[in-house]
């Protein structure tokens, strides 16, 4: 792993922020690769507010790190195919965990986008998340 403060900054910007735009606020651990000068440089060029969670306090950070667990399971079992390569296999593992999760009735992906994603008709057969709802008409 490469846990540089540079790795880091150069994948939440060429994996987030040059995608979806800059979020409001980022949580991270106390790890060094986040908690750093550049770090909060880059929140501050981009008006992102960085947050870290209170130190020997992992519970408060439950949801990112059940997050990762689910998709360390996924990754585990798409890497099982030997001609994916490990950004193939993170990427569908991410796809994946994105497109099923509904809480409140709804995939993240249609939380942040307000949309159905583009699916392969054999991940979406049939799920009620993804039939005839947007997330508008309820939130």
């Amino acid at each position: 792993k490469n846990k540089m403060p540079s790795t880091i900054i150069s994948g939440v910007f060429r994996s987030w922020i040059t995608i979806f735009g800059a979020p409001a606020k980022i949580l991270t651990d106390n790890g060094g690769e986040f908690n750093n000068p550049e770090l909060r440089e880059l929140g501050a060029s981009f008006n992102v507010k960085i947050m870290a969670t209170a130190a020997e306090s992992p519970w408060s950070n439950g949801v990112c790190e059940r997050l990762n667990g689910v998709i360390g399971t996924l990754v585990s079992k798409v890497s099982e195919d030997a001609n994916c390569d490990v950004h193939m296999v993170l990427a569908w593992s991410v796809a994946a965990r994105n497109a099923f999760d509904n809480n409140f009735g709804f995939s993240p992906n249609q939380l942040v986008f307000g949309f159905n994603p583009a699916l392969p008709s054999v991940f979406t057969d049939k799920l009620p998340a993804l039939e005839n709802v947007l997330a508008s008409d309820i939130v």
